[in-house]
């Protein structure tokens, strides 16, 4: 009984999260697909972004993949899809959250994450970077500062984002 109900609280989960589909805005040159393929839920859309039109860097602030909740949500972690991950998955970020007072804050202290991508294949590859602590805002900026290169391009598949709804006064 235990597992049905944690299956339908997933199942809930999951429905409740397609009812709230972000705005993707993406700063970069992209040579194939389009930004809302990463959200689409289907891992045969990818965005493709060649490395040589965009300045990867950690000092660059103006690449980024935006989503937009519109709307106040508790954000925990991102999850990342990549194909042939080890010749072209993004694989170092930093992450930006708007705040409740429309400005835009690093997550823990512009800490930089490193996913370890390791299948090769065609297969589709997904890696989960988790915040040291949940954050509250309307949406997400992931700014990418490295990544397998080999083909002088990174692809992804689908983006992720692990929330939840914060609670809604009533008045």
């Amino acid at each position: 009984v235990n597992e049905t109900i944690e299956n339908l609280d997933e199942a809930y989960e999951k429905f409740l999260r397609k009812q709230v589909p972000p705005i993707v805005n993406f700063t970069g040159t992209y040579s194939e697909g389009k930004p809302e393929d990463v959200v689409d839920g289907y891992y045969g859309t990818r965005l493709v972004v060649p490395s040589s039109g965009n300045v990867i860097s950690p000092d660059d602030d103006t690449h980024y993949i935006e989503l937009d909740y519109q709307q106040g949500l508790k954000f925990n972690s991102i999850s990342i899809t990549s194909w042939f991950s080890t010749s072209q998955a993004p694989t170092t970020f930093k992450v930006q959250y708007l705040d409740e007072n429309g400005e835009w804050q690093y997550t823990d202290g512009g800490k930089t994450y490193t996913l370890q991508f390791k299948d090769g294949s065609n297969a589709d590859e997904t890696q989960t970077l988790t915040f040291d602590e949940t954050i509250q805002g309307s949406a997400l900026r992931i700014h990418v500062d490295g990544g397998n290169l080999s083909w002088g391009k990174y692809v992804i598949g689908e983006i992720e984002v692990g929330y939840e709804f914060m609670d809604v006064d009533p008045d």
